[in-house]
């Protein structure tokens, strides 16, 4: 999942964890990131947490490629991030 320290990528992580999937956050901030799965996993999910700037292509292959690793198959790939550009004129 991407974008899973707050809103609607929480959200629906915790969710996921609620019916026992094994889950692979990414957000762009560590700390949001680790806080969310320190709380999931508080519901005994399985839950690995990586920084990931999904703007960056580099970074999104880095991060997928460990979730490849840990899952070696990914049955659902969630991304609820808003990348918002003002273009001021």
């Amino acid at each position: 999942m991407s974008v899973t320290g707050s809103g609607l990528g929480r959200l629906v992580a915790e969710r996921f964890a609620r019916l026992g999937c094994k889950l692979v956050l990414w957000d762009i901030s560590k700390e949001a990131a680790d806080r969310t799965a320190d709380e999931l996993r508080q519901l005994d999910a399985d839950v690995h947490s990586y920084t990931c700037d999904v703007a960056n292509s580099d970074s999104v292959y880095r991060v997928a490629n460990k979730a490849l690793a840990l899952c070696n198959l990914l049955q659902c790939f969630l991304f609820c991030e808003f990348i918002l550009t003002m273009l001021y004129l």
